[in-house]
């Protein structure tokens, strides 16, 4: 661990590694009284040494969720505005689809291996990549969830075992 300067920021919304596995992170500004009312920046980390770099304003100031698509491709969301497409070499960010606005109830997006994008809060969302849109896809107990990852789970023991009791059979047949 380290400890991350980011010069007149507030705190990190949102972490995602590329496929390079460097390091980015949308980070909140705040004014002088520690309103949300700055827009906030892209980042990226270089673990190595320990530095941070700012790659630019987003140009939205509501910004809670990041990630980068299995494309490569960056995305944001702003709870006001929706989802957002950031250019990774300058951080502008840009509306995804300008009609479709965000929601609060979205505060953490990732997108899953094969390029769906979910979000959450209290509930579990599935929003379209290319228009915006957002459908509730389940309902949560009312846990402020800030941050989801996705994963690709292990076969579990069983499934383990009964593949092990097949190929024995087979070859003892």
């Amino acid at each position: 661990t380290f400890n991350a300067v980011t010069p007149n920021a507030d705190s990190t919304r949102g972490l995602a590694f590329d496929s390079t596995d460097q390091l980015f992170a949308v980070v909140n500004r705040n004014d002088s009284s520690g309103s949300p009312t700055l827009d906030d920046d892209l980042y990226s980390f270089d673990l190595m040494s320990q530095t941070t770099t700012r790659l630019g304003s987003l140009g939205f100031s509501a910004v809670q969720g990041f990630d980068i698509s299995p494309a490569g491709n960056f995305f944001a969301w702003d709870v006001v505005d929706g989802l957002l497409s950031v250019d990774p070499a300058t951080g502008i960010a840009t509306d995804i689809n300008p009609a479709v606005g965000g929601t609060g109830d979205i505060q953490s997006i990732v997108f899953a291996p094969d390029g769906r994008l979910f979000g959450a809060r209290r509930n579990l969302y599935s929003i379209d990549p290319t228009t915006g849109a957002f459908t509730q896809i389940g309902t949560g107990s009312g846990i402020d969830i800030r941050g989801i990852e996705f994963i690709v789970p292990e076969p579990s023991s069983d499934a383990i075992l009964l593949s092990l009791l097949a190929i024995t059979i087979l070859q003892s047949a």
